[in-house]
């Protein structure tokens, strides 16, 4: 977190922004090299979404679970969606990012890691992956990865992907519980319909953040992102006594902080970041939140 630029409380947020995560994987890039991103997910299962993971792992077989993590792909993330596609000779399981936003490219690799490590739980001798698709450029500790994933690799690919095996694929789960997978399938789907307020607003405010970096945080392109008309959008935020134009402005308050406190960015860089037309009009906001410039406070803080 120190090397990242990053105060600890970080850890605590419901919800990371993607410029908090890229600089997190690029100072462990820095401390680590290029394979980090398969070193962060060793040991681990997913568990982002709980309900959702327990019904992926009861699932009668991968088939159904990756279906599954497709199905609920805005849920988890709203900066990528997962895809499964099972109409190829090999099934390709893979994910986009979201309008313009980019992925850290050792968050892609984290991504698959994961998947791989959650296949390996399930099936462990099964021969499920039949190819790995990444795409960067193929790194100098190339080996790290063709160890970790044990099958072919193409670099340069058009997008992370896994093919599967499709006998595999349908190879039933040695975990698998239909009345496991039915609970926690409509719990996915209970969590979606009963977010509590904070719930709302926190990922209501994590699609501002998104749209920032996209340059078009208008109310409709970001009621359009949540898959919500702007009329809905707006009655749930009357309903918690606040406006898109708060929220928005809420959101830009929390992030020009995190900004400040990093002394890699400038203020015109910050002011860019958070969609303010210039530096000029980015410090007039920066003094009624803080009651003070931003150079000031940046002083203040380092």
């Amino acid at each position: 977190m120190r090397h990242a630029g990053l105060e600890a409380h970080v850890v605590n947020q419901t919800y990371w922004n993607a410029d908090q995560v890229t600089r997190l994987f690029d100072a462990a890039y820095q401390l680590h090299g290029n394979s980090v991103g398969l070193v962060s997910r060793l040991g681990l299962v997913p568990n982002t979404f709980q309900s959702l993971s327990l019904a992926v792992l009861a699932a009668p077989n991968f088939h159904t679970g990756l279906h599954l993590m497709a199905k609920y792909s805005a849920y988890i993330s709203n900066v990528l969606r997962y895809t499964f596609d099972d109409t190829p000779e090999h099934p390709l399981f893979s994910y986009d990012a979201v309008g313009s936003a980019e992925p850290h490219v050792m968050i892609s690799d984290a991504i698959l890691a994961a998947t791989v490590r959650t296949f390996r739980f399930v099936q462990p001798r099964s021969e499920l992956i039949y190819e790995v698709h990444l795409a960067q450029k193929k790194p100098d500790d190339a080996a790290v990865y063709e160890a970790y994933f044990g099958v072919p690799i193409q670099w340069q690919a058009k997008q992370h992907a896994l093919l599967l095996n499709r006998a595999s694929l349908l190879q039933g789960s040695m975990h698998a519980n239909a009345a496991l997978f039915e609970t926690h399938d409509a719990d996915c789907l209970n969590t979606i319909h009963r977010l509590k307020p904070d719930d709302f607003l926190a990922q209501l405010s994590q699609s501002i953040r998104t749209a920032l970096s996209d340059d078009d945080f208008s109310i409709s392109a970001v009621a359009e992102r949540l898959g919500v008309s702007v009329r809905s959008l707006q009655r749930r935020l009357s309903k918690q006594n606040t406006s898109y134009s708060q929220l928005l402005d809420q959101v830009r308050m929390k992030e020009a902080e995190v900004y400040i406190n990093s002394s890699a960015y400038s203020v015109s860089e910050i002011a860019q970041n958070l969609g303010f037309s210039d530096a000029g009009n980015f410090t007039r906001a920066f003094k009624r939140w803080y009651q003070c410039a931003p150079q000031h406070y940046r002083k203040l803080v380092q």
